[in-house]
């Protein structure tokens, strides 16, 4: 599958969940996995830093290091969004 296909589902499931599809990407739900992951999991930062393929752990760190800038909402609405494709 092609990176643009992905990324048309997207933008399709963001508007259908009113969310505005200039905020989210394929990367945005990367790094949603990877907070989730660390923040509600507590999975291991080096665990997390090698399932998504990051050689140095810092990466990863970036990730989480503005945890809670992000309404709560939103993610529920992107997870809901995400159900809905799948």
């Amino acid at each position: 599958m092609l990176r643009q296909a992905v990324t048309k589902v997207i933008k399709k499931a963001a508007v259908a969940a009113g969310i505005d599809p200039a905020l989210v990407s394929t990367h945005t739900g990367r790094r949603t996995v990877v907070t989730a992951l660390y923040a509600s999991e507590g999975v291991d930062l080096a665990d997390i830093a090698r399932h998504v393929g990051h050689s140095r752990t810092a990466t990863t760190e970036g990730y989480v290091r503005q945890l809670g800038q992000r309404p709560k909402h939103t993610a529920e609405a992107a997870a809901r969004a995400l159900d809905a494709v799948g």
